[in-house]
This record gives C-alpha cells, structure tokens and sequence, in this order.
C-alpha cells in the first residue's frame, strides 16, 4: 500500500474546524504542507494560485495585509470528499486599523482518497462587501434592491396577465371551429338523407258492385 495512503489513515480525520483554524493572521503553514496535495488549486477573489508551496504564501501574506482575522460564525458540511462552509469573518485591515470588516465567506473544500485537499475555493459574498460601504449599503439594501424585487414581481404578473389574455383571444377560436365541425356533420347529413330512395307501398283499389 503507497506510504502516503498509510499516513493518512493514522492521521486525524479532517473536517471544516481544521479549515477554520487557517483564517486567523498566524496560521499554521505546517499543516498547510501535510494536508495539501502537492499540484492542490487555490482559487479566491481575483487570484488563483496551484501548488502547495504557492498556496503556503497565500496564507503567509495574511498578516501582511491584514492586523486581524476572526471566525464570527458558520455553518459546514462534512462529506468523505468534500467540506462546504458559510462563513462570517471579521478583517481588520493595516491599511485601515480603526475599523472592522465583516465579509462573508463560501468555502469548499475537495479532497482525493488519501484525505489530502487537491482544490480550495473561496467565494465572497458579494452584498458582504456592500454592507462596510455606509453610503452605498443604504442606497443599495434600501432603495435598489427593494425596487428590484418590486418589479421582478410585476414582471411575473404581467407574464400571467398575459398568458390570461392569449387563452381568452384563443377561446372564440376554437369556439368557432367547433361550430364549423358541427355545420358540417349536419351538411354531410342531409346530404346522405338526400341520396336514399324511399319506397312507397301503393294498395291497388278494386271496384265494388252496388248493391240495390
């Protein structure tokens, strides 16, 4: 049996609180190397890196940008191949020390037959991002996306106004061919009745004596 398969069944079995202990501004680059696959893809927001040295530096440039890295709360899912997290983070950034950032993250976690991560993507949430902008999240939660909402709903009834409409454009129409089919059963009919040769029985009339 390969030594590496061996290794990982004496290894502890990995699951989303090992993933989790990564995002913090030291972590641990050794577990990084035995837990990675050596050609593992590392993909995130605008970046995607393969190889596990490369993503070692990943995590290595944490503390570069960033004075703190905090796990608020999750939800994960463990399977033999996978592990899938939603995730809450807190970032305070160097460049911006006086404030907190509060992101969230999708995580998923790939791993091959030996336990070993062979893909890691990140997927931030969008709307996350918005929610740290002051200007731009009332404009964006308050008044854009309600209006969205409002008139995705309109598009919806006035898809089945319209439905509604063309059923009953269509209904004299098929009105009007059952009139037809009917003219027509009578017409052939008729017709038919036209055709047959009616025979009329004639009683023949004897003349009677008159008697006195």
């Amino acid at each position: 049996m390969p030594k590496d398969f061996l290794k990982s069944l004496k290894r502890k079995k990995m699951d989303h609180h090992d993933i989790l202990s990564l995002y913090n501004v030291n972590p641990s680059l050794e577990w990084i190397r035995e837990n990675f696959d050596e050609n593992a893809e590392f993909t995130g927001p605008g970046f995607g890196v393969v190889g596990k040295e490369e993503i070692v530096n990943v995590f290595k440039a944490i503390p570069v940008y960033a004075r703190s890295l905090t796990v608020d709360k999750y939800m994960a899912n463990n399977s033999q191949r996978t592990i899938s997290i939603d995730t809450n983070l807190s970032v305070v950034f160097n460049i911006f020390p006086w404030r907190t950032v509060k992101l969230r993250f999708i995580l998923t976690i790939v791993k091959n037959h030996e336990d070993k991560i062979i893909r890691f993507e990140e997927l931030i949430d969008n709307e996350s991002i918005i929610e740290n902008i002051p200007l731009l999240n009332f404009a964006y939660f308050n008044l854009l996306k309600p209006s969205m909402g409002y008139m995705m709903v309109k598009l919806g009834q006035y898809s089945k106004a319209k439905n509604i409409t063309q059923e009953h454009t269509n209904m004299p129409s098929a009105i009007n061919q059952k009139a037809k089919e009917k003219l027509a059963a009578k017409e052939k009919l008729a017709a038919g009745n036209g055709n047959q040769v009616h025979h009329v029985k004639i009683r023949k009339l004897v003349a009677q004596p008159i008697s006195n």
